[in-house]
C-alpha cells in the first residue's frame, strides 16, 4: 500500500536526518547554531512533512479516516463496557463472598 510506503519512507528519513545531526560536529561551537537550534529546525520540517503526508493520505481515501475515526469510537465505547463488567463482577464477588480481584485477575491472563 502506497500509503504505508510513504510511511515507512519518512520514518526512514527521520531516523538518517537524527543521525546526521548527531554526526554534524561542524556546526557546533561555531555559534552558528546550536544544538538545540538544529534539533528544532529538525523538528519542525518532519511536522511539514507529517502533516503533507497526512494531507496525501486523506486525499486519496478519506474513507480511511472515516474508518479510523470510526474504530477510535467504538474502541472508548468498549473500554466503557469493560468497566461496566468489572463493576458487575466486583458486585457479584462481593454478593458470593469472593475476591473479585482473584477473577479479574483470571479473567484478564485468558
Amino acid at each position: 500500500m502506497k500509503i504505508k510506503r510513504d510511511l515507512d519512507l519518512a520514518r526512514s528519513r527521520t531516523s538518517k536526518l537524527t543521525e546526521e545531526l548527531a554526526d554534524d560536529t561542524s556546526l557546533r561551537g561555531t555559534g552558528l547554531v546550536t544544538t538545540d537550534q538544529a534539533l528544532l529546525s529538525k523538528a519542525r520540517a518532519l511536522e511539514r512533512e507529517n502533516t503533507t503526508l497526512k494531507t496525501k493520505l486523506a486525499c486519496q481515501n478519506p474513507e480511511i479516516l472515516e474508518e479510523l475515526e470510526d474504530l477510535k469510537y467504538n474502541y472508548k465505547e468498549s473500554i466503557k463496557i469493560n468497566v461496566r463488567y468489572e463493576a458487575a463482577i466486583k458486585e457479584l464477588c462481593t454478593i458470593a463472598g469472593k475476591d473479585s480481584n482473584d477473577i479479574l485477575r483470571k479473567i484478564s491472563c485468558t
